[in-house]
């Protein structure tokens, strides 16, 4: 259950249809669209293995999950959690909202997709932010 390169194709899982669907048109996310998720585990080759088997296919460097909205990956050595990550026009002003209704936000940090904040909603679910 390797990853597969760009191009590669594999039939769908016996019995089955395969999850990874050829990428729609991408357009610019939107406020409040979740713009990412990452599926957090334990061992992310047995992680892969298996939803491999059930019919997703890994990007070439191997954590991102192809074909597949919102963008989706690995992250291994991590207990087992989802990460959402939630587009936002204003950063600054949602991190205000955050802290103002009982959560946690971060500082932000600079990354090449955007400004990124770690996030805790009042329950103490983890989440990210991204402006």
């Amino acid at each position: 259950m390797g990853a597969r390169g760009a191009g590669q194709t594999r039939p769908a899982p016996p019995g089955g249809t395969d999850l990874a669907r050829a990428p729609e048109p991408l357009r610019e996310s939107r406020h409040g669209d979740i713009d990412y998720l990452t599926i957090a585990t334990p061992d992310s080759a047995r992680a892969k293995a298996f939803y491999g088997a059930v019919g997703w296919g890994f990007a070439a460097d191997g954590w991102q999950i192809e074909g597949v909205r919102p963008m989706a990956g690995l992250h291994g050595g991590q207990p087992h959690d989802v990460h959402l990550c939630f587009r936002v026009d204003d950063l600054d002003a949602a991190l205000d909202r955050v802290r103002e209704h009982g959560g946690e936000a971060g500082e932000p940090q600079d990354m090449p997709y955007g400004r990124l904040a770690t996030c805790a909603d009042d329950q103490g679910h983890r989440f990210y932010l991204l402006g």
